[in-house]
């Protein structure tokens, strides 16, 4: 994870993840801290969608392990082993700043989402062949729908940040590896398309 302050970016790792989440951490005074001086604080509440896949459950198991509170949303999906998803949320259903919420972003109520600091928007339906032919609805539902309705419930609130995971997908055939963030996206999946 990368967060930002004035005098630029600074590094703060979450073991066995790579993403980029913009800044996360929220000053204290309008002024940049000393050499030394701690003027950042944690946020106090995040939502993680997708919590109990890899990704999600790691930044869950980090952002628990720096003390956030945490509200986890999944709706357990049989694309990857429900099993191993609940296995994977097994620490932070101990935890008691974590509360979880199993329920589809592209239907349910979302009201019941709380009010919250930071959303790390990381539920998707996975998998580029499965999204050609008759799968592409469950696509367009949880990877475009749900991110427009959980964008919507947001849309008035007072985040810090709505971080969204992309992938990879939607830069299609790249040129170059890693493939930078400025290379136009050309998807050549349906898939890369819904994200």
């Amino acid at each position: 994870f990368f967060f930002q302050a004035e005098d630029g970016i600074r590094d703060y790792k979450v073991t066995g993840v790579q993403t980029c989440a913009l800044p996360i951490w929220r000053q204290q005074s309008g002024r940049l801290p000393d050499d030394g001086e701690a003027a950042l604080t944690p946020m106090t509440h995040a939502l993680v969608t997708g919590a109990a896949g890899f990704i999600g459950s790691t930044l869950t198991d980090r952002l628990l392990a720096d003390g956030v509170r945490v509200t986890g949303v999944d709706m357990f999906t049989d694309y990857y082993d429900p099993a191993l998803k609940r296995r994977n949320l097994e620490g932070a259903l101990r935890h008691p700043a974590f509360r979880l919420l199993e329920l589809d972003l592209g239907a349910a109520d979302l009201t019941a989402l709380p009010e919250v600091d930071v959303v790390f928007h990381q539920a998707a339906q996975p998998g580029v062949r499965a999204s050609w032919g008759r799968e592409f609805t469950a696509y367009t539902h949880h990877n475009v729908l749900a991110t427009q309705r959980l964008l919507e419930r947001y849309r008035s609130s007072t985040l810090e940040r709505f971080v969204y995971a992309s992938s990879s997908s939607v830069y299609g055939d790249a040129e170059s590896y890693p493939t930078p963030e400025t290379a136009l996206p050309r998807p050549f999946s349906p898939y890369g398309v819904t994200k």
